[in-house]
C-alpha cells in the first residue's frame, strides 16, 4: 500500500553535511515531522509521502513510476534495483546503498544524497534538478544523456564514470575524483571542475569551451587535448 500523509509545515533541509560548493542548489524542502515507516516491497505506482524510512533491504527488486516525496531515505539497500521513471522529490537519501541499481529515465528535483554507495548506477536519461551528491561513491556510474541543472558533487569518488552526451551547464565537481571520467558529448559550459583529479579524463577541446578549472589543472588539460607544451629553443624528444 503507498504511504500517504502529507505535512504542511516544511523546513530547507541541506543534509547532515554542509556543503562548500559555489552552485547555487535549493535543498529539499521537508516537513517538520515526518512518520516513521519501513520500505519492505517495491510496487508499480507506489506513492511515499512525508515519511522517514530506514533498515530496508529492497534490493534486486523491480517497479516502475515509483514517487517519494518530501522523505528521508537512511540506510535502505536500494542495491540492483531497477525501478524505471523513478520520481524523487524533496527527498533527503542518507548511507544507502544504490550500487548496481538502474533507474533510467529517473526525474529528481531537490534531492541530496550524502554517503552513499552508488557504484554502477544507472541514471540514463534522467532529469536531475537542484540536486547534490556529497561524499558518495559513482565509481563506474552512468549518467548518459542527463538533462540537469545546478547539480553538485562535492568530495565524491566519480571513477571511470560516464556523463557522455549529458547536459552539465554550470555543474561543480569540487574536490572529486574525476579518472577517467567519459565527458564526450557532454555540455560543460560553466561547469566547474577546480579541486577535482580530471587525470585521463575524455574530453574534447568543443565539450571544454566555457568549463572552470584552476591553474594547476591547465596543464593536464592541455595533455588531454593532445597539445605538447615545450619551453622556448628546446626540441623535442626523439
Amino acid at each position: 500500500m503507498p504511504y500517504v500523509g502529507r505535512q504542511t509545515t516544511l523546513v530547507a533541509d541541506s543534509g547532515e553535511n554542509d556543503s562548500v560548493s559555489d552552485v547555487l542548489i535549493q535543498p529539499p524542502r521537508l516537513p517538520r515531522h515526518l512518520e516513521a515507516g519501513k520500505l519492505d516491497v517495491l510496487e508499480d505506482h507506489t506513492e511515499v509521502y512525508s515519511h522517514i524510512l530506514g533498515a530496508s533491504d529492497v534490493s534486486g527488486q523491480a517497479a516502475r513510476a515509483l514517487v517519494f516525496e518530501e522523505t528521508r531515505l537512511r540506510g535502505i539497500n536500494f542495491s540492483e534495483t531497477r525501478l524505471d521513471r523513478i520520481r524523487l522529490i524533496d527527498t533527503h537519501i542518507d548511507k544507502c546503498d544504490l550500487s548496481g541499481a538502474v533507474w533510467d529515465h529517473a526525474r529528481l528535483t531537490r534531492v541530496a544524497l550524502s554517503g552513499c554507495r552508488l557504484i554502477g548506477l544507472q541514471l540514463v536519461e534522467a532529469e536531475l534538478n537542484d540536486i547534490r551528491f556529497a561524499e558518495c561513491n559513482l565509481t563506474g556510474s552512468l549518467f548518459v544523456g542527463i538533462d540537469s541543472s545546478h547539480l553538485a558533487f562535492d568530495g565524491c569518488v566519480l571513477r571511470e564514470a560516464s556523463f557522455q552526451s549529458a547536459k552539465l551547464e554550470g555543474a561543480s565537481f569540487k574536490d572529486c575524483d574525476l579518472t577517467g571520467v567519459d565527458f564526450l558529448g557532454a555540455e560543460l559550459k560553466g561547469a566547474d571542475f577546480r579541486g577535482a583529479n580530471i587525470n585521463r579524463v575524455r574530453v574534447g577541446a568543443d565539450e571544454l569551451r566555457g568549463a572552470i578549472i584552476d591553474p594547476s589543472q591547465a596543464v593536464q588539460i592541455v595533455a588531454l587535448l593532445g597539445v605538447e607544451v615545450r619551453e622556448p629553443g628546446k626540441e623535442s624528444e626523439a
